[in-house]
């Protein structure tokens, strides 16, 4: 244990998805393959989210393939 304060996002291993025991039957496989790919483009930091109100105003989520 280090005290302080740190920053931890999904590259991190801050922030992501519980491995979903109960729930993963209610998605589709196209479904979690999006969700993989949202994750994917967010580590590589090809996607950034919005940070404050003014741009989550402002934002248009690209295409993900």
């Amino acid at each position: 244990f280090r005290p302080g304060h740190r920053l931890l996002g999904m590259k991190e291993g801050g922030i992501g998805l519980s491995e979903m025991r109960f729930t993963k039957g209610l998605f589709s496989p196209e479904q979690l393959a999006f969700l993989e790919r949202v994750k994917k483009a967010l580590t590589e930091g090809t996607l950034t989210a919005p940070a404050t109100e003014e741009e989550l105003r402002t934002f248009k989520p690209p295409v993900l393939r």
